[in-house]
């Protein structure tokens, strides 16, 4: 999916086996697809990971950071708008989105090249 966004968050963050997980619906404007967000994405735009989150909740002294951490992923997906790498396991319902990319002027240039194919 190129030049794609966030259309709904279909479930709620979660940490399970030491993982982040969410699942979405994204689109590039001409489908729609369900992905979930690898933990690594999810890591980056919490600022923390799963056995760090679990550090922090035992100090009250770090709850806000805890707290701002989550919001602040949760704007960042919201704001979402950019290049998706989506990797496919035909064992899952779902693909998986592993890389975002900022749009810049040469993936615009190319995608409006693809228009015109």
């Amino acid at each position: 999916v190129h030049g794609a966004f966030i259309v709904t968050l279909t479930g709620n963050l979660t940490s399970s086996n030491g993982f982040w997980s969410v699942t979405a619906k994204i689109s590039d404007g001409t489908a729609y697809l369900e992905v979930e967000f690898a933990d690594e994405i999810l890591t980056s735009l919490i600022g923390f990971s799963v056995p760090e989150m679990k550090q922090l909740r035992k100090d009250p002294a770090l709850y806000p950071k805890l707290k701002e951490g989550l919001q602040n992923c949760q704007t960042e997906l919201i704001d979402l708008c950019c290049l998706m790498t989506i990797e496919f396991n035909v064992c899952q319902t779902k693909g998986t989105v592993i890389v975002l990319q900022d749009i810049n002027i040469n993936d615009l240039n190319h995608l409006k090249r693809r228009l015109y194919i």
